[in-house]
C-alpha cells in the first residue's frame, strides 16, 4: 500500500486572512453607530502578559461555541476540541514578531489560526480580545481532510475548514494544481459569529473594537434569514457544505448559483470588481427571498405561486395555494469572479484561513 500522500507547502495566498477596516477606539465601528470609549492606558499591556489574558478569552470561547453548537459539530470535531489544550496554545505577539513568524501574512494581518494555535497581534485589550475570539471560532469550526491515490499515479488532497475548502492535485507528471474555494464567505460567517459570541457575554467594546470583513458579514446575514434555519451553522460547524449548496440552488432555480456568490463575495474586496459583484450578488438574493417567501407562504396556504393571495372561501372549501417552485429570477453573472487571493481581509485583525498545510494545520485569519 503506498503511503498516504500529505500536502505541506500550500500556496501562501490559500490562506483566510482577517484585516480591521476601522481601528481603535473613539471611532464610529461596528453595526451599533455607538462612540466607542477611548482606551484607557492599562488596555495595553505586554505580549506576554496579554498571551496570560488571551488565553481564558480563547478557552471561554472555545466552551461556549461547543455548548451552543455541539450537536451540529459531530462526534469528532467534539472530541477533537475537547482534547484540543486551547490555554497552552495561544500566543500574542508584537507586530515585528508576529511577521517575522509569518512573513507571508500580509502587512495588514493580526491575527490567524494556524496548526492548531491561535495567535495576535499585541495591541489594546479589546483588540485581542476580538482576534483571538475570531481565531478561536476558526478552531471550533469543522475541520476534514481527503487524501486519494490514484492507479495513475495522480493524488489529490482536500482540506476543509469551515466553508472553507483547499484542493491540491497532483497530475501523473508531477504538476500541482491548487484551488481555494469559498475563503470570502468562510470569513464573512467567523466574523458574524465572532460578534455574537463577544456581545453575548456582554463584551460590546471588543465586538466593536475594530470592523472586519463588513461586506461579506452583511451578505451571511442576510444569507442566513433568507436559508432554511440552522443551513449556515449546520455547514460551518457541522461540514454540511452540501446542504448549503442545496439550499442556494433550490432557492435560486440554477445549479451554478452557490459557486457564483462564493465568488462575487471575495470579489467584493477588488475596487474593479466590487460593483458588478455586488449587483450580481443582489440579484441572486432577490431570487432566493422571493423564492423563500413563496415557499413560506405556500406552506400557509396563501400564496398560489402567481404573485397573488388566495381566500379562504367559508364553507365551501379552502382555495389551497399550489406553492410555485423556485422563483428563478436571473441570477447575477458570474463572469466578475473574485481574486481569490484578497479574501475579505480587514486591516487591523487578520486571522490567517485555513490553508491546510502539513496534516490539516490551518492558517485562517
Amino acid at each position: 500500500m503506498k503511503e498516504r500522500f500529505r500536502e505541506t507547502d500550500l500556496p501562501a495566498d490559500s490562506g483566510e486572512e482577517k484585516r480591521p477596516e476601522e481601528s481603535g477606539s473613539g471611532e464610529l465601528s461596528g453595526d451599533t453607530g455607538e462612540m466607542l470609549l477611548v482606551d484607557s492606558p492599562e488596555k495595553y499591556r505586554s505580549a506576554e502578559e496579554m498571551t496570560e489574558y488571551g488565553r481564558d478569552v480563547a478557552e471561554t470561547t472555545k466552551q461556549n461555541l461547543m455548548a451552543q453548537q455541539g450537536e451540529r459539530m459531530g462526534e469528532a470535531n467534539l472530541q477533537r476540541l475537547e482534547a484540543h489544550d486551547t490555554r497552552g496554545r495561544v500566543e500574542v505577539l508584537d507586530y515585528q514578531d508576529f511577521h517575522e513568524r509569518f512573513p507571508n501574512a500580509q502587512p495588514g494581518v493580526i491575527g490567524l489560526y494556524h496548526n492548531g494555535t491561535v495567535y495576535a497581534v499585541n495591541g489594546h485589550q479589546d483588540m485581542v480580545t476580538h482576534t483571538l475570539t475570531h481565531e478561536t471560532a476558526h478552531l471550533c469550526s469543522h475541520k476534514a481532510e481527503t487524501f486519494t491515490e490514484n492507479g495513475d499515479g495522480s493524488r489529490q488532497h482536500v482540506y476543509a475548514s469551515g466553508l472553507l475548502r483547499v484542493e491540491t492535485s497532483v497530475d501523473p507528471d508531477g504538476v500541482r494544481h491548487t484551488s481555494v474555494s469559498n475563503r470570502a464567505l468562510n470569513e464573512g460567517l467567523t466574523e458574524m459569529y465572532t460578534i455574537r459570541e463577544l456581545t453575548s457575554r456582554g463584551d460590546w467594546q471588543a465586538a466593536n473594537a475594530y470592523q472586519a470583513y463588513s461586506p461579506q458579514r452583511g451578505y451571511c446575514s442576510r444569507l442566513e434569514g433568507i436559508l432554511d434555519p440552522g443551513t449556515l451553522e449546520s455547514a460551518y460547524y457541522g461540514g454540511n457544505l452540501d446542504g448549503l449548496r442545496g439550499n442556494v440552488e433550490r432557492l435560486t432555480g440554477d445549479p451554478g448559483a452557490f459557486d457564483r456568490i462564493s465568488m462575487n463575495l471575495s470579489a467584493l474586496d477588488n475596487p474593479e470588481q466590487a460593483e458588478a459583484a455586488r449587483e450580481a450578488l443582489e440579484n441572486d438574493f432577490m431570487a432566493m427571498s422571493e423564492a423563500r417567501f413563496a415557499e413560506i407562504s405556500a406552506e400557509a396556504g396563501t400564496f398560489d405561486g402567481f404573485g397573488t393571495e388566495t381566500a379562504e372561501t367559508g364553507g365551501a372549501g379552502e382555495i389551497g395555494g399550489t406553492g410555485g417552485g423556485a422563483a428563478e429570477i436571473g441570477g447575477g453573472d458570474s463572469g466578475t469572479g473574485g481574486d481569490l487571493g484578497t479574501g475579505g481581509d480587514t486591516g487591523s485583525g487578520g486571522d490567517a484561513g485555513d490553508t491546510g498545510g502539513d496534516s490539516g494545520g490551518d492558517d485562517e485569519e
